[in-house]
């Protein structure tokens, strides 16, 4: 009889969340290199159904609530409430009976959620004590010793898990757990004692790996591990290794195909440096457009593309190919600060990646780092403006600090944080203050470029000028219809640029056909909204309009 392992992609806790970030693609490798080793496998993705409910905010993200108000009807708006996303403990644990497995595999891949993830495993733990269970993952990977301490993970598979992950459970079924210190890049408890054996080689030939079956309806595609760059601010080196593996054009192209006879038509490579070794890339893309052209594909690679990579012919290749955006890293636009953090890139090359999709009819969005301890408010409002001229979406994310990174130590040495509570290192939680910035500083500066995004995605709001009625507003209005989310952006884009208040919009209550709406006075820094309207005033916010739209 095949032994039953059963692989959990668990619940998580946040005030949003982006569905492709969480798609089970680590564990599906994991479920199809067992499979081929011959075992039998279940991937419970507690977050297929895409459940949501709303739960009380945590005692230690109490101070967020001035900055995300509920209710909020902007069109710009942030985050409103505090949400489960996918299974309650209820139906994990109905369907972990109903497997009966003989070990259980849990992704543990991002540090803010590994406390959700360990209550899975505790769960686990409670209806099959006997059960063997083994972690894995990006945060597991980084503090695996953290991870078992927790008293519910019995082992922790290091980095890359395919091939680890099928010795081990051979090992623990052939009861030779003797051998377990001869196994490279595995975590366990011997007693009260932690044994680490670091991960020290990596899969050289990724066409050896065997790759999932894919039949959602975007499939999600490896072309090579491992990343070279070294950023301060980035631990992803220390799980995949800082030499780039690539797998063959053939194996690559042949996945896609399998994948498309399944009905998938949209691909997002997941390569950290999709483009990274600029020829391959130019290769890789003609064979596509040979291969696959006439299903229209549609592509992205939402982890960002090296400006510094790119040309003009591998833009228009891509284009091609089926890429409708280029999501390029920009993470701060001074060299300073670039030196600062380990991750330069040139401006002027980036300014004229930005030119060749505009010529070859490509949008393209800028991905920045608000709040990096090396940063500073005036750099940071510098390169919104920057980029607030461009035809461009700006991507901002509020740093925070991901262990195994030289950022979190250096932010645990400075006492910027504590280095313990994993749960606070997310964006939503804005963990990092320093004494050039504070918290309502960072969330002032994400709501402008929210307001940019808006704007820019909608030139026709821009095509009179602003209005400029800067009588004062009640504390509330009341009309005889609902506004659209139209009529709310205009009374809103009116409010700050005429009377330099950034609000909200709720629908306080409704008595017959009168509708009342509250104004929502946002937790923001005056001083920068004041330097953002004195800065933008001058310039021309570029759309991101091309001739397919």
């Amino acid at each position: 009889m095949l032994q039953k392992i059963l692989l959990i992609n668990p619940s998580f806790e946040d005030f949003y969340q982006t569905e492709i970030r969480q798609k089970p693609t680590g564990l599906k490798y994991i479920q199809a290199s067992l499979e081929k080793a011959g075992f039998q496998t279940f991937l419970l993705d507690c977050l297929s159904k895409n459940s949501k409910r709303t739960i009380p905010i945590p005692n230690n993200f109490k101070h967020l609530k001035e900055f995300y108000p509920a209710n909020d009807l902007s069109p710009f708006k942030l985050f409103t409430h505090y949400r489960r996303f996918g299974m309650s403990q209820q139906e994990i644990g109905d369907l972990v009976r109903k497997f009966n497995p003989d070990l259980i595999g849990i992704s543990i891949n991002f540090t803010p959620y590994c406390e959700t993830a360990i209550e899975t495993a505790k769960l686990c733990k409670q209806i099959f004590p006997k059960v063997p269970i083994v972690a894995g993952g990006h945060h597991a990977t980084t503090v695996p010793e953290s991870v078992l301490k927790s008293g519910f993970i019995d082992y922790v598979v290091l980095g890359e898990g395919e091939q680890r992950i099928v010795e081990l459970t051979n090992l623990l079924f052939s009861d030779q757990l003797n051998q377990l210190k001869g196994i490279d890049g595995i975590a366990y408890k011997n007693g009260n004692k932690v044994i680490i054996n670091p991960a020290k080689s990596f899969v050289q030939n990724l066409d050896e790996i065997t790759y999932p079956e894919i039949k959602n309806k975007m499939g999600m595609i490896l072309t090579s591990r491992g990343c070279p760059q070294n950023c301060n601010f980035c631990s992803v080196a220390g799980v995949m290794g800082k030499k780039v593996r690539f797998r063959s054009i053939e194996s690559v192209i042949e996945e896609m195909n399998q994948c498309i006879q399944n009905g998938v038509k949209k691909f997002d490579f997941e390569d950290d440096n999709l483009t990274i070794n600029q020829n391959r890339a130019k290769i890789l893309f003609k064979e596509i457009i040979t291969r696959f052209e006439k299903h229209n594909l549609r592509l992205s690679a939402m982890n960002g593309l090296m400006a510094d990579s790119l040309d003009e012919e591998l833009v228009q290749l891509m284009k091609n190919a089926g890429f409708e955006w280029l999501n390029i890293p920009l993470v701060s636009g001074s060299a300073e600060v670039q030196k600062k953090v380990n991750r330069y890139q040139s401006r002027q090359q980036f300014l004229k990646v930005v030119e060749w999709a505009q010529k070859h009819r490509l949008k393209v969005v800028v991905y920045i780092i608000l709040g990096l301890p090396e940063d500073t408010l005036n750099q940071m409002l510098d390169d919104i403006i920057f980029l607030a001229e461009l035809p461009v979406l700006i991507g901002p994310s509020i740093f925070y600090p991901p262990p195994g990174s030289k950022t979190f130590s250096n932010c645990v040495k400075n006492n910027l944080i504590s280095g313990k509570d994993y749960s606070f290192y997310r964006s939503t939680a804005i963990p990092v203050e320093t004494k050039n910035f504070s918290r309502k500083d960072l969330i002032t500066l994400f709501r402008l470029v929210r307001l940019l995004n808006h704007l820019k995605s909608n030139p026709g709001l821009q095509k009179n000028g602003f209005a400029k009625d800067t009588t004062q507003k009640p504390t509330s209005l009341t009309l005889n219809y609902k506004l659209t989310q139209a009529e709310i952006s205009s009374q809103l884009i009116d409010e700050l640029f005429s009377n330099k208040k950034l609000r909200g919009l709720c629908l306080n209550k409704r008595v017959c056909k009168a509708y009342e709406y509250q104004w929502i006075d946002y937790s923001v820094s005056p001083n920068i909204v004041e330097d953002f309207l004195l800065q933008i005033k001058n310039i021309k916010i570029g759309g991101i309009e091309t001739d397919e739209t």
